[in-house]
């Protein structure tokens, strides 16, 4: 590329896409320096390690692909710390449709850091209630038991890792499940929630964030049947949309398209919700973390 392409190049893109795939440390540094005057984001594809991903993050990249976001790290035998099974119990309580008011809002205050952040979060800007909410339960009779038992579990989800890496799975489930939820809300026709859909995207980084099973972690869990049955891997209509997922994190967009097709949706329009909920996601996160 001459020196006036990569000027116009720097002038007019918003995002600039670079392959990790074949190149040294080095050579990304350098990569990197030729583009220090953009002021866009910078996409890096390619990323499967850790390592890698802490890396590039590290040089000032926004955006990563690479299946190090697909394939969950699994631990042979291991055993859940006493934090993770409590949290999961949480999860339990929290899904569980028999659940009445006055319960949930006792399950949630019983857990003083969950109480604490669940209502700094419904404080927050995102609401915009004019007074502050100072009790569960009061949260829960302006809300309702639906609205407070959605965000109750994005907070505990979102608390499941507090390592660097925990973090950017936590975002990443978020971004999934936004994602989902706006890109279905506008089809015709569709045959499940918003809600459905956000969850389905939300726990989909259940085993990345545990290092554990899916299946083993989704055990008692209150979630549809076959919502379990596609998150463990089993082909149907949900498991469709986690394949979407799986391509546009890969930048597979045949594959995607292909997917988008089947029900009416659009590849570009697709693309913007996913990059708004990625915005939606890095924006809500740090108001949901301990």
């Amino acid at each position: 590329m001459s020196e006036s392409d990569l000027g116009a190049l720097l002038e007019r893109g918003d995002i600039i896409k670079v392959s990790l795939e074949g190149k040294t440390p080095p050579e990304i540094v350098n990569i990197r320096h030729k583009y220090k005057e953009f002021e866009g984001k910078l996409l890096i594809t390619d990323v499967n390690s850790w390592e890698a991903f802490e890396g590039t993050r590290a040089l000032g990249f926004s955006y990563f692909q690479g299946t190090f976001f697909s394939i969950p790290q699994l631990e042979e035998d291991l055993k859940l710390p006493a934090n993770s099974v409590s949290k999961l119990q949480l999860l339990r309580e929290l899904g569980n449709p028999d659940c009445e008011m006055d319960e949930l809002a006792a399950i949630i205050a019983s857990d003083v850091s969950l109480s604490y952040r669940i209502l700094r979060y419904i404080n927050s800007a995102s609401f915009g209630f004019k007074n502050k909410i100072k009790s569960i339960q009061q949260a829960v009779s302006l809300l309702g038991l639906n609205e407070v038992r959605h965000w109750s579990t994005v907070v505990v989800m979102s608390d499941l890792d507090s390592t660097s890496k925990g973090e950017e799975l936590s975002y990443r489930a978020m971004q999934r499940g936004r994602f989902l939820s706006k890109l279905t809300e506008s089809l015709i026709d569709f045959n499940y929630s918003a809600n459905t859909m956000f969850m389905l995207g939300l726990f989909s980084k259940l085993d990345a964030l545990l290092s554990y099973p899916m299946d083993k972690a989704l055990e008692n869990i209150p979630l549809n049947d076959e919502i379990k049955d596609a998150l463990c891997g089993t082909l149907n209509e949900y498991r469709d949309w986690l394949l979407l997922l799986e391509a546009v994190e890969l930048g597979n967009w045949q594959i995607a398209d292909d997917i988008l097709r089947r029900y009416g949706a659009c590849l570009t329009a697709a693309a913007t919700q996913y990059m708004n909920a990625a915005s939606w996601a890095e924006q809500h996160l740090p108001q949901m973390k301990g």
